[in-house]
């Protein structure tokens, strides 16, 4: 399958989620994935959230197409027209049961095309005649099946695509002296899968469990290894890696052990007079996470504060109506204690969403690993060099491959004037580049509108 890059916005990220007023100390989940533009304007990458949650498989490429088309005008005309060649079939369970909104892949002269059934389990794609439909195969796959062989498929004759049962999980959820936790949202943070859903959806939104022993079971789903993480009110998360799941069967005995994490606490104050800034969001966010962001919102002093950040290097989205959203970035997490960043606003221009700091690069991912796929203009990144296509090898020493974006992302951004050093591959050769970074302001693409957007 070919693979389809994935675009994420570093600094773009929580902007969306903030506006939806997810308050973490409320105990309200949402949509993972963080901040405010549209996935194809990344800026050193953060994916944007879903609207609402929880999160669910985008509409696929192509739609279900139940007969053919209407007449063109040339046709109507009295011109030859256009005649269609179609190819149908039904998605059944083991029990023969349809099954209702399945993906149906279509393998066609080495190209793949996507279809979704109906309420019935069927479905029926049309083709322009003329197009060389031999030694096609089509393939079901659905969330919680087993995806169905590759069969060969002929127009005029109905194809039936039988999936497999697919496979459970089951656990508990504990804290550090094995104490249950009692509620608390569990999420598949990653998927490997025979057959991945077009689109890259994630289709295993989170979901809350609660009991008084932390126990969960989650499934059926398709066979594969799953990332697992689950999160509770005021603590850091836990996460189980790489569980395998195997067509009808359970995968039983998996332990999830939560922590208490850190705090992250400070102030925020207007960079024009130094006043406190009241009641403005900050959010703590994971972008390789399909749990909400944790958010806190400032006091009449100005002062906010976070607990169960979980260690690593992290970034801070800060918004208040009337300013420029702000991206503090590079704050080192310990595994307990508490860190403190304070932060100010800024008044924003017509135009601008949000200041960031880092190098003003659009990474994504594919088959060679982290890539640059743009850079802003008059960027640190690009006056530096960087160019799109390069690969990320390693960001200040710390190899790059086998990361997820989000995790790169964090690794380059920064506090502005404060160097990184990015080993980036071109055509085959490697070459370092320390660049220092800077503040970076993206601005809408939709136009001038008012700061704090």
């Amino acid at each position: 399958m070919k693979q389809r890059v994935n675009w994420y916005v570093l600094g773009l990220a929580a902007f969306v989620l903030a506006s939806m007023g997810v308050v973490w100390l409320a105990w309200s989940f949402g949509a993972p994935d963080p901040v405010a533009a549209e996935e194809s304007v990344a800026v050193e990458e953060e994916p944007e959230p879903a609207p609402e949650p929880p999160p669910t498989a985008p509409e696929p490429p192509i739609r279900v197409q139940a007969a053919a088309p209407a007449p063109t005008p040339a046709a109507v005309a009295g011109e030859q027209p256009e005649i269609f060649t179609g190819v149908s079939g039904k998605v059944v369970n083991s029990r023969a049961l349809p099954v209702a909104d399945a993906y149906v892949r279509f393998m066609v002269a080495g190209e793949e095309q996507w279809i979704r059934t109906d309420g019935q389990g069927i479905f029926n794609w049309q083709q322009p005649n003329g197009t060389d439909l031999r030694n096609m195969t089509a393939q079901a796959a659905a969330p919680a099946y087993a995806p169905s062989p590759a069969l060969p498929i002929q127009p005029g004759v109905e194809a039936l695509l039988r999936l497999g049962d697919g496979g459970r999980m089951r656990g508990r959820v504990i804290d550090a002296s094995g104490t249950p936790i009692k509620g608390y949202l569990l999420a598949v943070d990653e998927a490997r899968v025979e057959l991945p859903l077009p689109g890259g959806a994630r289709v295993y939104p989170p979901q809350p469990f609660s009991s008084d022993d932390g126990t969960f079971e989650l499934g059926p789903l398709q066979p594969g290894r799953f990332d697992l993480r689950a999160q509770a009110p005021d603590l850091a998360p836990g996460f189980s890696r790489d569980v395998v799941v195997a067509a009808g069967q359970t995968t039983d005995g998996i332990v999830i052990v939560v922590s208490a994490g850190a705090k992250v606490r400070g102030r925020v104050t207007s960079a024009t007079d130094g006043r406190p800034v009241e009641r403005a969001r900050v959010m703590v966010f994971d972008p390789n996470s399909a749990m909400p962001s944790k958010v806190a919102v400032t006091d009449a002093n100005g002062s906010y504060e976070v607990t169960g950040v979980p260690q690593g290097r992290r970034s801070l989205r800060v918004q208040s109506e009337g300013f420029l959203a702000e991206m503090a970035s590079g704050i080192e997490v310990p595994a307990a204690g508490e860190v403190v960043r304070d932060v100010q606003l800024r008044q924003g221009a017509p135009g601008e969403r949000l200041s960031f700091q880092g190098i003003g690069a659009t990474l994504g991912k594919d088959e060679r690993g982290i890539v640059i796929a743009n850079l802003m203009d008059d960027s640190p990144g690009a006056k530096a060099g960087l160019q799109a296509g390069d690969v990320i090898v390693s960001v200040d020493r710390v190899a790059a491959s086998g990361m997820q974006v989000g995790q790169v992302v964090e690794l380059i951004r920064g506090e502005a004037g404060v160097p990184v050093t990015l080993e980036v591959e071109r055509g085959g050769v490697r070459q370092t580049v320390t660049i220092e970074r800077g503040r970076v302001v993206v601005k809408s693409p939709h136009g001038p509108q008012g700061p704090g957007e």
